[in-house]
C-alpha cells in the first residue's frame, strides 16, 4: 500500500489504573480494543508488534486474540513498571532499522489519511514525527531507541519531554475527521462516551459530515443558526437578532492555532452546527484557560452534534495549549448543563439572577473541565 516500507508499534501492557481494567481488552463493537488496532494495521498491509509489557500479560493477549496472534509479534518490557516510554523502547530495540508506526492501545481509531501525511513526512529526517501535543499515532525512527534508554535510566519517564530532546518534527492538523478525534480512552468515562458516540453516529443514519475551521464565508450561516437559537431565551442572552457584521470583528479575533472556531459541515454542504472557543478574561494567567460556545441548527438538534463538538474540543486541548475549558449556561438551559455533565464539566460557580430574559430574572452557572495534556 505504501511506497517505503514499515513496521508499528501497539504500546499495551500499562498499569490502567485511571481505566481500572486493562485497556487493551476494552470491547468496542464485539472486539476487544487491541483486536481492533491489530486488524486495521493489518488491513493496511503493515507488519504489527505489540508491547505487552511482561511475559504474563501476553500470554493472555494471545489467548484474547486467538489466531489473530499467530501474525503479530510481541515484545515485553526491559524496564518493567516504568509506563509507556518502557514499552516504546522494548518496540523500537526489536525493530528493523527504519521508521516505525506508534500508537497507543487506548487510542479506539487509525487515520490512514494522517498516517499518510505522516508518510510524506519521512523526507525531512526527523526522529520523530508527530501531531503537536500528540505523541502516539507518530513515527519514530528505530535509532531513537537509545536515548529512550537513557530516559527509562534517568527515570524521566513522560514522553512529551523526551519529544522535545530529541530531533521532532510537529505537524499541525487544523481538520480531523470526526471520526478520528484520536482520542485516548483513559477513564471508563472516556469509555462509555465513546460508546455512545459510535452509537449517536448508528442513530444518524451514517450521514457523512466533517468539522472543519470557519471560513470567512460561513460567518453568515453562523449568525443564522445563532439567531435561531435567540427566541428560545435559554442558549444566549442576547434576545434580538444580531448582524452579521456586527460579529464580524468577533470572528477575525479567532485563529485557528489557538482559538478556533469550527463548523460541522453535512455531506450537502450545510453547516450543522458550529462550536468557539473563546479567550477567558484576556490576561495573560489565563492562556491555558478557554470558554467554548455550541450552536446547532434547528434540524440538527438532538442528534448528537453536540457530543461530537465536545469530544473533539478536548481531544484537540493539547494542540491549542489548553488545559481547562469552561462552559457559561443559563440555570433553566438543562439540556445543556447535561451534556457538559456527561462530558466531566462541573458546576464550579453560580452566579444567582444576573440575566433578565423576558422580565424574568435568571441565574447564571459556570462548567469547568480539566483537560489532562
Amino acid at each position: 500500500m505504501y511506497e517505503k516500507t514499515f513496521h508499528s508499534l501497539i504500546i499495551a501492557g500499562g498499569l490502567s489504573s485511571r481505566m481500572g481494567r486493562d485497556k487493551a481488552l476494552l470491547p468496542i463493537e464485539g472486539e476487544s480494543l487491541l483486536t481492533r488496532l491489530a486488524k486495521r494495521l493489518l488491513d493496511l498491509s503493515i507488519s504489527v508488534t505489540v508491547a505487552a509489557g511482561t511475559e504474563e500479560r501476553m500470554k493472555q493477549y494471545c489467548a484474547q486474540l486467538g489466531v489473530l496472534s499467530e501474525q503479530l509479534q510481541f515484545v515485553v518490557d526491559n524496564y518493567p513498571g516504568s509506563g509507556p516510554l518502557a514499552g516504546l523502547h522494548a518496540g523500537l530495540s526489536a525493530m528493523p532499522d527504519g521508521y516505525t508506526f506508534v500508537i497507543a492501545c487506548d487510542m479506539p481509531d487509525i487515520s490512514g489519511k494522517l498516517i499518510d501525511q505522516l508518510v510524506r513526512e519521512q523526507v525531512s529526517g526527523a526522529d520523530v514525527i508527530h501531531l503537536k501535543g500528540q505523541p502516539f499515532h507518530a513515527f519514530y525512527h528505530t535509532r531513537v531507541a537509545r536515548q529512550v534508554e537513557l530516559a527509562l535510566k534517568r527515570k524521566h519517564f513522560r514522553v512529551m519531554s523526551l519529544l522535545d530532546e530529541l530531533n521532532s518534527k510537529s505537524l499541525m492538523q487544523d481538520r480531523v475527521e470526526a471520526g478520528y478525534l484520536l482520542l485516548n480512552l483513559n477513564t471508563p468515562e472516556d469509555y462509555r462516551n465513546y460508546i455512545a458516540s459510535k452509537r449517536r453516529g448508528a442513530i444518524m443514519n451514517n450521514q457523512s459530515f466533517e468539522i472543519f475551521d470557519a471560513l470567512p464565508s460561513d460567518l453568515v450561516h453562523i449568525v443564522e443558526i445563532y439567531n435561531s437559537t435567540i427566541a428560545s431565551r435559554m442558549v444566549t442572552a442576547d434576545v434580538d437578532p444580531v448582524t452579521v457584521e456586527s460579529k464580524r470583528a468577533w470572528f477575525d479575533a479567532h485563529s485557528s492555532e489557538k482559538h478556533p472556531i469550527w463548523v460541522v459541515r453535512m455531506e450537502d454542504g450545510e453547516i450543522g452546527a458550529w462550536l468557539s472557543f473563546q479567550s477567558f478574561y484576556g490576561r495573560p494567567a489565563y492562556l491555558a484557560t478557554a470558554e467554548i460556545s455550541i450552536y446547532i441548527a434547528e434540524k440538527y438538534r438532538s442528534q448528537g452534534l453536540g457530543s461530537l463538538l465536545i469530544e473533539r474540543a478536548i481531544a484537540e486541548c493539547p494542540r491549542l495549549g489548553l488545559t481547562t475549558l469552561l462552559g457559561f449556561v443559563f440555570g433553566h438551559n438543562e439540556p445543556s448543563l447535561a451534556l457538559l455533565h456527561k462530558f466531566g464539566f462541573e458546576q464550579w460557580g453560580l452566579l444567582p439572577k444576573v440575566a433578565v430574559l423576558d422580565g424574568e430574572e435568571r441565574d447564571l452557572v459556570i462548567s469547568g473541565k480539566r483537560v489532562s495534556c
